[in-house]
């Protein structure tokens, strides 16, 4: 295994890995991501505005912590998915490192993108691939750049 891969979030993807040429090598674009939350959301906001006109039922809240649940299960299972799609290309490239930029998160609102960054890790980390974030990245290289520059 050699090399890094850049993967970065996107406003027109979920997530883009690139070359050392800044090329784009992989996309995944997750537009049902974007379908399911607004889906979600509409039923939420209707749901606000009918309890605002008339005061429901426990069993009007019970469907709204439903729908809720449902939409986290599988948020949940969507970034374990995307995470090891995303692993196990690295892994069939023979990448040694991924460093991954989430600076960018306009693609959705209202995403656990830290659950995501954390599955990621945990999916590189059970193929043997280092996970490095962007920001951690940009640390590393400045004191290393610093160092450098004391000697």
């Amino acid at each position: 295994q050699s090399g890094t891969l850049q993967v970065r979030t996107d406003s027109d993807s979920l997530l883009i890995a690139l070359n050392v040429k800044d090329e784009k090598i992989w996309v995944e674009n997750c537009d049902q991501l974007r379908r399911w939350a607004a889906e979600h959301y509409r039923r939420l906001n209707r749901w606000a505005d009918d309890q605002k006109a008339e005061n429901r039922p426990p069993k009007f809240a019970a469907r709204r912590a439903a729908a809720a649940a449902k939409y986290r299960r599988r948020l949940e299972s969507f970034t374990h998915e995307i995470a090891a799609h995303l692993a196990n290309y690295a892994a069939r490239r023979h990448f040694a490192k991924i460093v991954y930029n989430d600076s960018d998160q306009s693609y959705i609102s209202k995403f656990p993108w830290d659950q995501l960054r954390q599955r990621i890790a945990e999916k590189c980390d059970a193929v043997n691939i280092g996970f490095e974030r962007f920001s951690d990245a940009e640390t590393t290289a400045t004191a290393r750049k610093t160092v450098k520059d004391e000697k």
